[in-house]
């Protein structure tokens, strides 16, 4: 599932996701839920794409 688009920064887009894996939480209830781990797992990909970004930069 690709989130980031040419509208949305890398941050806004970490945001994003960051957001709905907590609403998904919340709503499950249950952090091994399939959708909350898919929603991290998302995350992780766009966490690990800024960080080589900053890696990159410095």
């Amino acid at each position: 599932m690709e989130h980031e688009n040419e509208n949305m920064s890398l941050e806004d887009t970490i945001e994003t996701l960051r957001n709905e894996m907590h609403r998904l939480a919340e709503e499950t209830g249950n952090l091994v839920n399939e959708r909350v781990v898919r929603a991290s797992q998302d995350l992780d990909q766009f966490l690990v794409k800024q960080q080589l970004r900053m890696r990159l930069e410095t």
